[in-house]
């Protein structure tokens, strides 16, 4: 996923990287809890998950990488998205 200059990928089952285009240069890597599904990424933090749990995780300031969130939604989800003060969720064809 991506948000302004910033992209998320995995680099490996267990890991994501968060890297600046613009700057050409590694921001962060995350160890994560589980091989996702899907992944989102929004200005301060990012995104992983797997069927209908999601973890959250800071890429920005002092706690950087550190895991923040879990979540269960309910039903199993397709995509998501998060902006500054919100995260959505596609499941089950309902946002």
């Amino acid at each position: 996923d991506y948000h302004s200059t910033k992209v998320l990928h995995l680099t490996s089952l267990l890991e994501m990287s968060i890297v600046d285009i613009n700057k050409r240069g590694l921001v962060t890597k995350v160890d994560i809890e589980t091989e996702p599904a899907f992944c989102a990424l929004g200005p301060d933090h990012a995104a992983v998950g797997m069927n209908n749990q999601v973890w959250f995780y800071r890429t920005t300031g002092a706690s950087m990488g550190r895991l923040v969130n879990r979540r269960d939604y309910m039903g199993s989800i397709s995509t998501m998205k998060i902006s500054a003060t919100h995260a959505a969720v596609l499941t089950e064809g309902k946002v």
